[in-house]
């Protein structure tokens, strides 16, 4: 799923030092961020990162999915028409690629816990 966006070569250096976690099977991590990181890369807080992704990817892959045409979409226009920004411009279903939707979404508030609270970086 992520092949499309890592580089092979930084792939193939991640498997050659990665090592299996004990009791998670088919996650693979850097054994040295388990050991510079224990109260994050514990395989306790690995299986619920690994419980949460897995749960996640029907929609992630449609994500990543719409991603790839996305930058197709913006590669052929950049090397048809470079000197037209692509911002605002409409694929082949109508959709504006980059820019503002023309509905916005109302977003519902969402209670935090106060652990969770502050910024953080997707797991994906």
């Amino acid at each position: 799923m992520y092949r499309d966006f890592l580089p092979p070569p930084l792939v193939a250096a991640l498997l050659d030092v990665a090592g299996p976690v004990p009791g998670i099977p088919g996650l693979l991590v850097t054994p040295s961020l388990m050991e510079a990181f224990p109260d994050v890369e514990s395989p306790e807080i690995l299986e619920a990162v690994v419980e949460v992704a897995r749960s996640l990817r029907p929609e992630l892959g449609r994500i990543l999915a719409q991603r790839t045409a996305d930058r197709a979409f913006v590669d052929a226009h950049m090397a048809g028409d470079g000197d037209t920004d692509v911002i605002g411009e409409r694929d082949g279903a109508g959709r504006i690629v980059i820019g503002p939707a023309e509905i916005r979404t109302q977003m519902k508030p969402v209670d935090v816990p106060p652990f969770m609270a502050g910024a953080h970086a997707p797991p994906f």
